[in-house]
């Protein structure tokens, strides 16, 4: 099926954006002047000191050093989608390049001339700093009797905007204006390339708008991204420079990944690697321009919006994480953001855990296997990523709900993901989603996002979770088999996923990350009504379904926040049977192989349904109890509290 079949197949659901803007130039932090760690192994590829960028915002920067040289080269600018030109000189000849999304660079001989890169950008509307320069030109041009005091006032506006542009402060951009929520970022055949680049998308590495300083000029990172990957690698370290090469700033720690391949992998599996899977996916990662021609809209605090990425689109991201080519996400990368890390730096450093060399095989197997499946296949199956966001107006009042409590299922042993298909299945999640997965956490979201990998990417684009607010993401495949939790965690092999699909091409696995409230020091606090409110509208963030109008498939979960968050599970089943009935769903309750615990949930639900309790008066009853035990510090529980209440 091509793109355009797969857009028409999901018309009435999907809208997307379709008009075109400009956007910012940014210095990205991780390039740049600064020290490399590390002895070079492998020589640069290209010599790039007298390389000179001249994108469309910073034209006017680079000919303030130009015009006190009396030496200007204007880069040109069309109507097209972005087109990164390269002229490299040597002492008789020169190698022109020229760089087009995706394709394959090329080089023919022409005449020697100065060494330059010129982009060409469709572009809409200029930034402000564009237009105060060209009045700044043009003031100059009309008043000739102050033309030396001109000249001066221009070289210092000139040296202001270079400052604010060194702090990564933003310019002004347009928003698109989307009206709807869910935006389709599978584009369609010839569609030209919106190259946006600000605070509000993703900062794609291949887009025009990523430069870097090296010393007076603002040189292009994409350029560099793709000459140093064009070398072959050939073992871990060289790896390392590669990386550390496109981010010279950075003081990373490669040793866990240097172990991986001499304790972990054969002399033959570490051949394999680098000579048949990382050449894939390199080529994978720098496919990059051809694949997203529509930006990628950050999903932010307090906006409830979907975004649909393709499976090959996701697979180019999660290259480009592998290769550590994406720079930190959000409006201010210079001071701390809620946008986690995507780059896999951290996963390849000191100590090598068995747990730690668990993941990395999970992650390499997920690249074996993606990289052979059919181009086909994988843009015609989606993903999607939900931000829901409930609003005040949505939010039930609890202690008021006239609501019956619905059916619970109670099962002693087997998982979320083994029991859990055709039902909304919990991830026990991290406000930062994804939690410790790129480090040393291995419990139970960190697996799910090794076991289904595609679920990693949002970590891209998904801002810190508040309170009234969860990720439902439709449609990640599950790759790989494993054993063991925590420190005992392993993969275990290949996993065949032949799970259905629905009618958008996304296959029947609904995962919603929801985040638990820490406690730490006294638990019994996690039972005042603040905190009991807190976890009740997360959870009910979660199961709440505002689109369908069929019978809602079951919550599959289980001790929510009940491990390293310190969760009391008697309090967090009562609450999740609670928010789950009031969204109008089933709750299969997984106990994680204690029985006991099985049979005393079973035993009070059964209480609680025969009696006819509505979900207002088991609301009133979780602040009676708090109030009881805070006065008479007795050692009841909560099941034993309303075993008597309601028995």
């Amino acid at each position: 099926m091509s793109n355009s079949n797969n857009t028409n197949k999901i018309t009435n659901y999907f809208t997307s954006s379709s008009s075109s803007s400009s956007s910012s130039s940014t210095v990205d932090e991780n390039s740049g002047n600064g020290n490399n760690n590390g002895n070079k192994k492998r020589p640069s590829p290209v010599s790039r000191n007298d390389t000179i960028l001249d994108p469309v915002q910073l034209q006017d920067l680079n000919n303030s050093n130009n015009n006190n040289n009396n030496n200007t080269n204007n880069g040109s600018r069309q109507s097209t989608s972005p087109t990164l030109s390269y002229s490299t000189s040597t002492t008789s000849t020169t190698s022109t390049s020229t760089i087009k999304q995706g394709s394959t660079v090329k080089s023919e001989p022409t005449q020697p001339q100065q060494d330059t890169i010129q982009i060409d950008s469709q572009t809409k509307k200029r930034s402000k700093l564009t237009e105060s320069n060209n009045n700044n030109n043009n003031n100059n041009n009309n008043n000739n009797n102050n033309n030396n005091n001109n000249n001066n006032n221009n070289n210092n506006n000139q040296q202001q905007q270079k400052d604010k542009l060194e702090e990564d402060i933003e310019f002004e951009f347009e928003d698109e204006g989307e009206d709807s929520k869910t935006i389709f970022l599978v584009g369609e055949p010839g569609e030209p390339t919106r190259d946006t680049y600000n605070g509000d998308y993703v900062k794609l590495p291949c887009s025009s708008k990523n430069v870097y300083k090296k010393e007076d000029k603002y040189l292009s990172k994409w350029y560099l991204i793709c000459t140093v990957f064009m070398n072959p690698i050939k073992n871990s370290e060289e790896l390392e420079d590669a990386i550390k090469e496109i981010n010279p700033r950075c003081n990373w720690n490669f040793q866990g990944l240097h172990d991986f391949f001499e304790t972990e992998y054969s002399e033959a599996e570490a051949l394999e690697f680098f000579t048949k899977i990382l050449p894939k996916i390199i080529k994978l990662a720098l496919e990059m321009p051809n694949l997203f021609p529509r930006p990628i809209p950050l999903l932010k605090q307090n906006v409830d919006r979907e975004i649909v990425l393709s499976q090959r689109q996701v697979s180019c991201l999660m290259a480009n994480a592998l290769l550590c080519t994406f720079t930190r996400q959000g409006p201010n990368v210079k001071h701390r953001n809620n946008f986690p890390s995507v780059n896999f730096h951290s996963l390849y450093s000191a100590p090598l855990s068995p747990a730690r060399s668990a993941k990395l095989k999970c992650i390499i197997h997920y690249f074996k296997k993606i990289l052979n499946q059919p181009i086909i296949k994988l843009e015609e199956s989606l993903i999607s990523y939900h931000r829901q966001v409930l609003s005040d107006d949505e939010t039930p009042d609890w202690e008021s709900s006239k609501v019956l409590l619905r059916n619970l299922t109670c099962l002693a042993d087997g998982t979320i993901e083994e029991n859990g298909i055709g039902m909304l299945q919990v991830d026990f999640a991290n406000k930062v989603i994804g939690g410790g997965v790129l480090g040393h956490g291995c419990v139970q979201e960190e697996i799910r996002f090794l076991i289904n990998p595609e679920l990693i990417i949002s970590r891209l684009f998904v801002e810190e979770l508040a309170e009234n607010e969860t990720v439902i993401i439709i449609g990640t495949e599950q790759f790989s088999k494993y054993s063991g939790y925590g420190d005992t965690f392993t993969w275990a092999g290949d996993f065949n996923d032949e799970t259905d699909r629905d009618s958008l091409g996304r296959r029947k696995t609904s995962i919603v990350a929801m985040d638990a409230i820490k406690m730490y020091g006294d638990r019994f606090k996690q039972f005042a009504p603040i905190h009991v409110g807190r976890e009740l509208l997360k959870s009910y963030c979660a199961f709440f379904d505002r689109l369908s109008a069929t019978v809602l498939s079951p919550v599959a979960s289980g001790n929510w926040g009940c491990g390293v968050f310190g969760g009391d599970k008697h309090l967090k089943s009562i609450i999740q049977y609670m928010s789950s009935s009031q969204a109008g769903r089933d709750l299969v309750y997984h106990a994680y192989g204690d029985p006991q615990f099985s049979q005393e949930l079973l035993s009070i639900v059964v209480k609680l349904q025969s009696s006819g309790a509505t979900i207002g008066e088991l609301y009133d009853s979780l602040w009676q109890y708090y109030t009881l035990m805070q006065q008479s510090k007795s050692s009841l529980s909560l099941f034993q509290y309303l075993e008597a209440r309601f028995g």
